[in-house]
């Protein structure tokens, strides 16, 4: 069964461009970086056809921008994040509490959803991440130095430059 979605985009920031999808229900990807075709076929690999409703993309794209220009910390769209395993869960939620400018390690991150030796599982989660910004995954950072990022570590560092958070 397909879902239909909008895409929408924001020009600018630190990846150059961002794409939103959206269901009626809420925004279910951001992709960072532009590259139009790859999003689609990432949609439709996921059952996600275009002709959905504007509705939840539009707000999506303001707060995208003012976190760009540095007026937005938090962002208050809504969000449906595929069904996540109880563990993945966790770590999203635990990840929603490092603040604007601040970072985790995926050590750390893993100890406070509860599972102090699962920091590669938390790698995982955030490698699969389809909510990047909305879900911060560019704060989390390995014990000695940057870690990886779906966009590139250049692209992460902007993000963190972005908000001035400390870094390794």
């Amino acid at each position: 069964m397909s879902v239909k979605v909008a895409i929408g985009h924001v020009r600018g920031g630190a990846p150059g461009e961002t794409l939103v999808a959206a269901s009626s229900r809420g925004v279910v990807a951001i992709h960072l970086g532009g590259g139009h075709k790859k999003f689609q076929n990432s949609l439709a690999g996921r059952g996600f056809v275009p002709g959905g409703p504007r509705s939840w993309v539009a707000p999506a794209l303001r707060q995208i921008r003012e976190y760009y220009s540095g007026r937005r910390r938090r962002f208050s769209i809504k969000i449906c994040p595929d069904n996540l395993a109880p563990f993945s869960s966790r770590v999203v939620a635990c990840l929603g509490k490092v603040p604007y400018g601040a970072t985790v390690t995926y050590k750390e991150l893993a100890r406070k959803a509860g599972s102090p030796r699962a920091f590669r599982a938390v790698g995982n989660v955030m490698a699969k991440n389809d909510l990047p910004l909305v879900i911060p995954c560019h704060r989390v950072v390995a014990t000695q130095g940057l870690g990886g990022f779906g966009g590139g570590p250049r692209m992460k560092r902007d993000l963190l430059r972005l908000e001035r958070a400390h870094r390794p």
